[in-house]
């Protein structure tokens, strides 16, 4: 079978999961790659695993009137030549990161299948919401733009034929928002390259994720600064930005093994490859009661899920520190649960299935 792939996604784990389902797929079918000139390859690149790439130029000015105008204007129509172009029978649709879902999804003569990571954040969580204290016309032009935005998202999701969402609290917003049904196929693991690997563990926890408010860095801080000095932890932060060698799978799951507790803060996280990834490790997770978070964590069980309260986080760092073998318990049963519910190979059968369904269509 045919497959046609978009993307044009930043290193993170939305990559990685356009990644491992184009691996994946290429074992049985011919996938073709249809992208802009300015996409992210350099991290976890799909172009081995294609028969063909099809790259149109787009680069974003850094003028903001001039790009608004770009994302508006031009680039509906490089989608559209886009669409036009592509001969298969069925296409696999992931966000661009300057609209969400893309204008492909209009354009597309043949089923599409659209894997909503996240919608657009921006228009519709009030952490982000905008409060800078500028003046009126550009706080307007703000406002205005980020409405167009909403709408574009909106529309281009509801023109695929199937969507599938990370967890059911993503389905559910897509639900509500977009007024569409959606298929919640969670993310996952490869156990072989996430396992707990033979090293001593640090005095360390570990944070992946930027430094910004939406991630929950500064409730990180003050949670720790809670613990007395004499046995606090190290921070250790690993961050996708710009793709550093850094946080390849094989560098993370290393510092996943050494460290005594993963991290999850983030606002409304829409699911969260990190806790996953540190249970395989056999490394207990500490995540914030909300979100994706609560579909992958069994609380008091392989770590806890907890109110965003830097004092209830602190005290859990303290008793894991003073108590390693319920850590290693909750390691152990971590592992065993990542395995049974969370890999890349359950992940993506449901994703080849529901592609072969639409293609028969």
């Amino acid at each position: 079978m045919k497959i046609a792939v978009f993307h044009n996604l930043p290193a993170g784990g939305a990559k990685r999961t356009i990644y491992e389902q184009v691996k994946y797929l290429s074992r049985h079918h011919d996938v073709h790659l249809f992208q802009l000139s300015g996409t992210n390859e350099k991290f976890l690149s799909l172009h081995p695993f294609v028969k063909s790439v099809h790259i149109y130029p787009f680069r974003l000015s850094s003028n903001r009137l001039v790009s608004d105008y770009q994302k508006f204007f031009v680039l509906p129509q490089i989608h559209k030549k886009m669409a036009q172009d592509i001969n298969a029978a069925v296409a696999l649709i992931h966000a661009d990161l300057y609209t969400q879902a893309p204008h492909i999804l209009h354009y597309l003569k043949i089923p599409s299948l659209y894997f909503c990571q996240e919608m657009l954040r921006i228009a519709y969580e009030p952490e982000l919401a905008f409060t800078d204290l500028v003046p009126f016309p550009k706080k307007y032009y703000e406002i205005l733009t980020r409405q167009i935005r909403k709408s574009t998202d909106k529309s281009n999701a509801q023109a695929a034929s199937m969507i599938f969402t990370n967890s059911g609290f993503t389905g559910a917003k897509v639900q509500k928002e977009f007024n569409k049904s959606s298929i919640t196929c969670h993310l996952g693991v490869d156990p072989r390259v996430f396992y707990p690997q033979d090293l001593p563990k640090k005095n360390q926890v570990l944070f992946i994720d930027q430094k910004d408010k939406i991630s929950g860095y500064d409730f990180v801080l003050r949670a720790l600064n809670l613990i007395s000095p004499k046995n606090r932890p190290k921070l250790k932060i690993l961050s996708f930005f710009k793709g550093s060698p850094a946080v390849s799978p094989q560098n993370i799951a290393k510092y996943y093994s050494e460290s005594l507790i993963t991290l999850c803060t983030s606002h409304n996280e829409p699911f969260g490859l990190a806790p996953i990834e540190s249970m395989a490790c056999s490394t207990p997770v500490l995540a914030v009661n909300e979100g994706g978070y609560r579909e992958t964590v069994i609380n008091g069980i392989t770590g806890w899920l907890l109110p965003r309260d830097p004092k209830a986080f602190a005290e859990k760092i303290a008793f894991l520190y003073h108590h390693p073998l319920k850590a290693r318990q909750m390691g152990l049963a971590g592992r065993a649960h990542v395995v049974k519910n969370f890999t890349w190979t359950k992940h993506n059968r449901l994703v080849e299935d529901s592609l072969c369904h639409l293609a028969s269509q």
